[in-house]
């Protein structure tokens, strides 16, 4: 019964010591989390870390296996997207340095040339003439511009112009012929007169000559009743 007992302590024992290396050393007992999307289905839960098989598996708040990174990115960063399975992954027995992104990271920052800062300031000096040559480009084509603009205005100042002058124009030809109207109009009350003075002396003939008819018209009823007493 002692030796039974023994065996289960020490059975007891070897389970909880095999446990507790699997979960320190192995990393068994702490999973990554996945959790639903409505578009691909899963994925792993953002901004977890964990250890699985030896190997340190990082996941940042946009549930990529990466460090986490801000939203806007600072001008001396280069940022690469890496799009892949679970090769571009690196699986979980993959250690965070030694996936695609990190190696590549790593080896970007090797090739990067140490900066001289003679050259730099070169640079600096270079890219400053550069813009303030822009600058004086912009300001040349914004004179260029206001004098198109002036030339544009004092152009249909001068259309202006001529269009006001072509106006006092025709306004003097149409006062010309209001007159030369007045004036035909003028005569023709003349010549309206003067027929109305030539009708009133025609008929004043006529009224004059109305009494001479009679006379004549009396004395050859007078020479007929003469002729007739003969």
């Amino acid at each position: 019964m002692n030796i039974a007992l023994v065996i289960l302590v020490v059975v007891v024992g070897l389970s909880v010591i095999l446990e507790v290396l699997l979960r320190s050393l192995v990393g068994f007992g702490n999973p990554l989390i996945y959790i639903r999307d409505p578009e691909i289905g899963y994925l792993l839960a953002p901004s977890q870390s964990a250890t699985r098989f030896g190997n340190r598996i990082e996941i940042n708040e946009y549930s990529m296996r990466s460090p986490t990174i801000t939203v806007a990115r600072p001008e001396s960063t280069l940022r690469i997207l890496i799009l892949g399975d679970s090769v571009a992954n690196g699986a979980w027995w993959t250690d965070q340095q030694q996936t695609i992104s990190a190696l590549l990271e790593t080896q970007l920052v090797q090739e990067e040339p140490t900066p001289n800062p003679s050259q730099e300031g070169d640079r600096r000096q270079e890219a400053g003439g550069r813009r303030q040559e822009a600058g004086e480009r912009r300001q040349e084509a914004g004179g260029r511009r206001q004098e198109a603009e002036g030339r544009r205005q004092e152009a249909g100042g001068r259309r202006q112009e001529a269009e006001g002058r072509r106006q006092e124009a025709e306004g003097r030809r149409q006062e010309a012929e209001g007159r030369g109207q007045e004036a035909e109009g003028r005569g023709q009350e003349a010549e309206g007169r003067r027929q109305e003075a030539e009708g009133r002396g025609q008929k004043a003939e006529g009224s004059r000559q109305k009494p001479e008819g009679r006379r004549r018209e009396e004395e050859g009823k007078w020479q007929k009743a003469e002729g007739r007493g003969q």
